[in-house]
């Protein structure tokens, strides 16, 4: 079962438990399983800095699964950072997605 650790700035003011819904299916949906096949999970950030700045929060998605086919994990990767764009009002070059695989 894929599991994504999501974290987004504390004061984003986006529906959460959507956000996690739209983001299982699309991983979901590149992987080829049900959306129960997959958790997401978020952790809020209240504080971020790069170097010795203080910046907002980047919208981060780490995904942990197994090994798949290299076209489904960039699709998934893809399709979870389109809705992490989507709902945070930011661009994909703006958001962080990563698979590690277990």
């Amino acid at each position: 079962m894929p599991v994504i650790t999501v974290t987004i700035a504390a004061n984003s003011g986006v529906d959460r438990v959507q956000l996690l819904a739209a983001l299982n299916i699309a991983a979901a949906t590149a992987l080829g399983l049900a959306p129960s096949e997959v958790h997401s999970v978020l952790l809020e950030s209240v504080a971020a800095s790069t170097g010795q700045a203080a910046i907002t929060p980047w919208p981060i998605a780490i995904m942990h699964g197994r090994r798949r086919d290299e076209s489904a994990m960039t699709a998934a990767v893809d399709g979870v950072a389109n809705v992490l764009a989507q709902y945070l009002g930011c661009s994909t070059s703006e958001t962080w997605v990563q698979w590690v695989a277990a």
